[in-house]
């Protein structure tokens, strides 16, 4: 009896490892056990990214039901880049197909494989994850938000947290708003003029056409940035501007007419961009 009372056992505790092993491996399909995947993203569009067959699940395994919906929706409209940093944190962003006042932002570490979403609308922030708590929020997840806020001039007045069960936990708004940034006054030019130092600012301050088309180039080359969904392509645009900003100088400087010259610079470089298209890597 004793020796069957063993054997007993035995099985029993040979179903429960069995049960959990199942349990283990249902786990693992749910769950992808690594997200390196997503650094094969960097740099690339968030649109790319969305149409991945991994990227529903992910979303889902990462973000608590009450939030993921959203998220996902809001992630597949017009896209930001890929930004990964440090070879580790990676973060996607767009916002929602015909209606881009809503606007979605995934994080995840794919280290640690934790994630957090975010679903911005009407000065409204929401985080959620399941890996992490709102007292627990990565250094790194919150500078990547900050950023993309920034990026977007979103001004956050009030923010929650979701956690996996669902609970909803206020945040400090605080640590979730834009950084301040200039905002030019409706005739320009975009930089401000307090801080002019150079001979060329001073002119293009003091004279009224020149702070028009100061301005008027500047909101083309945010609205060209924004359009191209790519680091590589905003990378040759923000080059090809800071390089002619170096010519616009070192030209202008020597010129018996400082203005003229500035305001034919301008007008070049406003028909420039308008035409611009950028190079795109060959992919084999």
């Amino acid at each position: 009896m004793r020796v069957k009372s063993e054997m007993m056992k035995s099985a029993a505790a040979l179903v429960i490892v069995s049960l959990a092993l199942m349990g283990t491996s249902a786990q693992a399909e749910r769950e992808p056990t690594s997200t390196r995947w997503l650094l094969g993203y960097q740099g690339k569009s968030t649109n790319e990214f969305i149409w991945d067959k991994r990227t529903g699940e992910l979303v889902n395994t990462r973000v608590p039901p009450a939030l993921s919906d959203e998220v996902l929706n809001a992630l597949g409209g017009p896209p930001d880049p890929v930004v990964v940093v440090d070879g580790r944190y990676v973060s996607m962003s767009a916002c929602r197909p015909h209606s881009c006042t809503e606007k979605g932002f995934l994080w995840v570490d794919t280290k640690t494989g934790i994630g957090l979403g975010a679903y911005y609308v009407s000065d409204t922030l929401r985080l959620g994850s399941n890996g992490m708590s709102a007292d627990h929020i990565p250094v790194q997840a919150r500078q990547a938000l900050v950023s993309w806020l920034t990026d977007h001039d979103l001004q956050t007045e009030s923010a929650e947290f979701i956690g996996r069960s669902a609970g909803r936990v206020k945040l400090d708004a605080a640590h979730f708003r834009a950084k301040e940034k200039f905002h030019p006054p409706p005739a320009g030019p975009a930089f401000d003029c307090r801080l002019a130092a150079s001979d060329i600012e001073k002119t293009i301050c003091s004279d009224a056409a020149l702070s028009a088309q100061d301005l008027a180039l500047n909101e083309l080359y945010n609205t060209i940035r924004q359009g191209n969904s790519t680091t590589v392509a905003r990378d040759q645009l923000r080059t090809l501007q800071r390089d002619w900003l170096k010519n616009r100088d070192r030209v202008c400087a020597v010129a018996g007419s400082v203005a003229a010259c500035l305001k034919d610079q301008y007008a070049a470089q406003y028909d420039r961009l308008n035409n611009w298209v950028p190079t795109m890597p060959h992919r084999p």
